[in-house]
């Protein structure tokens, strides 16, 4: 029997569903599963929506991304810091 995971998932504005993952060092991107309610709000948040489904559909679904490693039950899932805009250096007292 397949066990099921939490799937961490977000919905588009025309209401379709996509896997999210994440980039690791080194590896790459890669997709998440977890055990249960506890560990995906430790690491995602209480909000983060998910469906459940077995790590063989997951792989089936991320491969043909170019995603060939699922995480199960990561610490931390931290969203993407975005580099704040910067213009031109402005310099006073000259």
């Amino acid at each position: 029997m397949n066990r099921e995971y939490l799937v961490p998932v977000r919905t588009t504005r025309c209401g379709a569903l996509v896997l999210r993952t994440a980039r690791v060092d080194g590896v790459g991107r890669v997709g998440l599963a977890f055990s249960g309610r506890r560990a995906l709000e430790a690491a995602m948040g209480t909000a983060t929506p998910a469906v459940e489904m077995s790590l063989g559909a997951l792989q089936a679904m991320l491969l043909p991304l170019g995603v060939e490693e699922v995480e199960v039950d990561p610490c931390l899932v931290a969203h993407v810091a975005r580099p704040a805009t910067v213009g031109p250096a402005v310099l006073s007292g000259a």
